[in-house]
């Protein structure tokens, strides 16, 4: 069952997950991962713990390994509605930052109420062991690497070159491009007008079906043409 040591160990781990989810920090492509797999090894060390000192008084029960499928799917399940919760946004150059809420600290918390639980009905059905006390790590490491790779999926859309468009955003041949003054993005719907010029005769660049022409870069600098 849980003692002292355990719940102190809880509360460490969890308390540095949670102030790190709250930190505005870059979304990195394999740092997604990094946590979830650091977490993920001491998780499957501890649900072998756990199995043999259940299997050193008494065979397995069904029941057990059952409810701990359970915990891991609903630690899953925690991790999808985190994602929900963290904002994400194109930041001052190409990076895409993310940052949690108290919405995510609270969801948090309550996953590890429910882990609580969830653990202690493991323990009951299992009648002897701590398998459903160490299964915590291998519990964290699913909802976090379920949490981060929903986020890292939100944040492909805001990447240059993502969903946003095929076009890098920012990017142009002999320069940078900035944002679109409206949008700050390139929206679906702007297209290349290739061979478009403006009053000097020059390719006035990208314009929308609706609304201003974008800027044109001219002699190193960005003007916008005549409407």
């Amino acid at each position: 069952m849980y003692g002292e040591a355990a719940l102190v160990i809880v509360v460490v781990v969890v308390g540095l997950v949670v102030r790190r989810q709250l930190r505005t920090r870059p979304v990195r492509r394999a740092g997604s991962l990094v946590a979830p797999v650091l977490l993920g090894v001491p998780g499957v060390v501890g649900i072998g713990f756990g199995v043999a000192s259940v299997l050193k008084d008494r065979p397995l029960s069904a029941s057990s390994v059952v409810l701990l499928v359970v915990s891991l799917v609903v630690a899953a399940g925690f991790g999808a509605a985190r994602a929900r919760t963290v904002r994400v946004w194109r930041g001052t150059g190409d990076e895409v930052l993310r940052k949690g809420t108290a919405a995510t600290t609270g969801l948090w918390l309550v996953s590890v109420g429910a882990h609580y639980g969830l653990g202690r009905w493991i323990d009951h059905a299992a009648g002897a062991g701590v398998l459903g006390a160490v299964s915590l790590y291998a519990y964290l490491a699913i909802g976090l690497a379920a949490q981060n790779v929903l986020v890292r999926r939100r944040a492909v859309a805001l990447e240059p070159g993502g969903v946003t468009g095929r076009l890098p955003v920012g990017r142009e041949r002999g320069g940078t491009r900035p944002a679109h003054p409206e949008h700050g993005v390139v929206p679906r719907r702007l297209r290349v007008r290739r061979g478009t010029t403006g009053c000097s005769g020059e390719r006035s660049g990208v314009s929308g079906s609706r609304g201003a022409p974008w800027p044109t870069r001219r002699r190193g600098a960005w003007v916008r043409p005549p409407p």
